[in-house]
């Protein structure tokens, strides 16, 4: 049976190459002409190939050099559930459920999907947008694809939660996924009719009054829910089905529908079909790397990334913050596979978005005011709750400049910045058994190398001598590194052991982490025509700076004096003239003073002796140092 499929499909690209014209260019990227009678099918097989052929592994991973393979896919010739180990490669189907009453692969129906002919639609009925990408998988003459509801054992936990954990990497090893973009539940389709959609030759040019592919796409329900996420960003070769629309009211009203390829190194659409490097650089500003492009992170094994670069971690955040959940309680294990792939290159691995290496960093995220909390139930698993202390906490657009300053400032010689910050206190979360967890925060242990030009260099890192002889931009020294080849550091951070399979991945059995640190109560405002809290010294007088994260709070704290229970978390400092880049004028209360510094604070409130974070914050040195301050335990949900 394989056999016979592999040769299928073999004889209808030699013939399709009859028909199609092909070369190729400096960047890689492939040139494609398309007859004017061409179906979307034909185009569809086109894409691919002129894809295999010219761009190779830059976007599909083989199996062979694949590490996380599915344990089922659906055979399309033979109509069943297969295991995953039989396909050679797979398509993955991405798409909103939208809670449609389905068949689901459950522990006591496995082996009867697994008998040939058991998902004929003759016998089972399937909602509309699986049927269809089952038929376009049949189509193009590929025979397995990999669809969540039929390819996880919906009711096995624990095969779920490791299916759940590597998704993004099923995603990103697929050979194509097919994407639903305009479907709001399974039931949508791909398609009114797929087999007419496909056998229809569109038009070859685009009519100015529909708005483009990425538009339409970023209006689609799709784009906004959040176990899309990972489809999204991860999957290499995407292939979506959506609609042309003239206004964004008539979204989903039947429009004419529309196909918008995207691998790494091109784009293109069904009325715009050709691969040539003029019209993409034209037509994406100049942009030839579509991970660029796409906002595609790179963070997967395959693609090389083998060192924590919070710069990228911070796009994927920022992609997954303002998504949508029928239930928030799943915010955090639809993360899972993409905290899994960033822990291949973030020693310690990430908890609860936050990566472990970074950890008194990260925790300084801040939405500004635009966000608003997650709601979830009571009755909901506590381990899986996203806490006060990380982001996933509220949905929103997470604001990246301090944080990425920082990142910069610290890691980045190309990049100077005097924004120093150093941890304070030692974090613990409740592992396995109830043990006390040290969150790992070791990144700042390396910056004596900064200093220190004489100390072999860790493992990965080598220390270059400046040949000026001075320090200049670039300093007396740098470090580089060949897992960044692109970049100087300043001093060297944390790598994963190349020669170590094994990756961290914290296992909490609660949301709560613990320190012992210092509290001190202080009061704030936000002035008239203000949207920030103001901390107030003991006097009234401006000392610091907190953001506000959720808009019901401005009225009750307008020109009212709060007391408010701060705790520090750690401590910066910076030149006024940063501090004015990032911050804003804001420290007008020390115009005096050359050096701004400062503690990291958090704003809490307790219920039932655990602490939640409100506002996170910074306070002038002096203030904070003078003010009345004791120790105190924290236990922070």
């Amino acid at each position: 049976m394989s056999l016979l499929w592999k040769s299928a499909s073999d004889n209808h690209l030699d013939r399709t190459a009859d028909r199609h014209g092909t070369s190729g260019d400096e960047s890689g990227i492939a040139s494609l002409t398309v007859r004017a009678t061409d179906t979307r099918l034909d185009m569809m097989k086109s894409w691919i190939k002129e894809c295999d052929e010219h761009h190779g592994s830059q976007c599909c991973t083989p199996k062979s050099g694949a590490s996380i393979w599915p344990m089922w896919v659906v055979d399309v010739v033979d109509d069943c559930i297969v295991e995953g180990d039989i396909a050679d490669r797979y398509l993955t189907l991405s798409y909103v459920w939208g809670g449609v009453q389905t068949l689901q692969a459950t522990i006591a129906n496995i082996e009867q999907l697994r008998k040939p002919g058991s998902l004929n639609r003759d016998k089972v009925v399937l909602p509309k947008t699986i049927r269809q990408a089952i038929d376009v998988t049949r189509l193009l003459g590929e025979r397995y694809i990999w669809i969540d509801q039929l390819s996880i054992l919906q009711d096995d936990e624990e095969h779920k939660h490791g299916q759940i954990k590597h998704m993004a990497e099923i995603y990103a090893n697929s050979y194509l996924t097919l994407v639903a973009v305009t479907g709001k539940v399974a039931n949508s389709g791909l398609a009114d009719d797929i087999d007419q959609m496909m056998n229809e030759t569109p038009l070859n040019e685009k009519d100015d009054k529909f708005y483009t592919a990425e538009f339409v796409e970023l209006a689609s329900t799709w784009n906004l829910r959040g176990w899309t996420f990972q489809e999204r960003v991860f999957a290499q070769r995407t292939l979506f089905f959506l609609e042309l629309v003239s206004d964004f009211d008539q979204f989903g009203k039947g429009c004419p529908r529309s196909l918008y390829w995207v691998c790494q190194r091109s784009w293109c659409y069904d009325w715009h079909p050709s691969i040539a490097t003029e019209a993409h650089t034209s037509l994406c500003k100049g942009v030839t790397d579509m991970r660029s492009y796409k906002g595609v992170t790179d963070v997967w094994l395959n693609q090389g990334y083998r060192w924590p670069n919070f710069d990228r971690y911070l796009k994927l955040c920022q992609s997954y913050s303002p998504r949508e959940f029928t239930y928030n309680s799943d915010v955090v294990i639809a993360f899972a596979g993409a905290a899994t792939l960033l822990a291949k290159s973030f020693p310690g691995g990430i908890l609860y978005g936050l990566p472990v290496l970074f950890f008194d960093i990260a925790l300084l995220w801040d939405f500004g005011w635009s966000s608003s909390e997650r709601q979830w139930g009571a009755a909901r698993d506590e381990s899986n709750r996203p806490p006060s202390w990380s982001w996933m906490s509220r949905q929103g657009d997470l604001i990246d400049l301090e944080q990425l300053v920082v990142f910069k400032g610290i890691a980045y010689i190309d990049t100077p910045s005097t924004l120093v910050i150093t941890p304070l206190v030692q974090w613990y979360f409740t592992g396995v058994g109830g043990a006390q967890v040290a969150v790992a925060n070791d990144y700042h242990k390396y910056k004596r190398f900064a200093q220190d030009g004489k100390s072999t260099p860790p493992p990965g890192w080598s220390r270059i001598e400046s040949s000026s002889g001075n320090s200049g931009t670039y300093g007396e020294k740098f470090y580089v590194t060949p897992n960044a080849p692109r970049f100087k550091f300043r001093f060297p951070i944390p790598l994963m052991d190349p020669s170590c399979s094994e990756i961290t991945i914290p296992m909490p059995i609660s949301n709560r982490i613990r320190c012992r640190t210092e509290h001190a109560y202080l009061y704030v405002t936000i002035p008239k025509f203000e949207l920030r809290l103001h901390i107030l010294d003991t006097k009234g007088r401006f000392s610091g700076i907190m953001s506000l994260s959720d808009p019901d709070w401005i009225a009750p704290l307008r020109e009212t004096e709060t007391r408010a229970e701060l705790i520090a978390i750690s401590t910066s400092s910076m030149t006024k003239e940063d501090s004015r880049y990032i911050f804003g004028n804001v420290d007008v209360y020390f115009e005096s003073e050359d050096i701004y510094e400062f503690y990291n604070v958090l704003w809490i409130e307790w219920t039932d002796g655990v602490a939640y974070r409100k506002a996170v914050g910074r306070i002038t040195k002096a203030v904070w140092e003078a003010a009345d301050r004791e120790p105190i335990d924290v236990v922070l949900g």
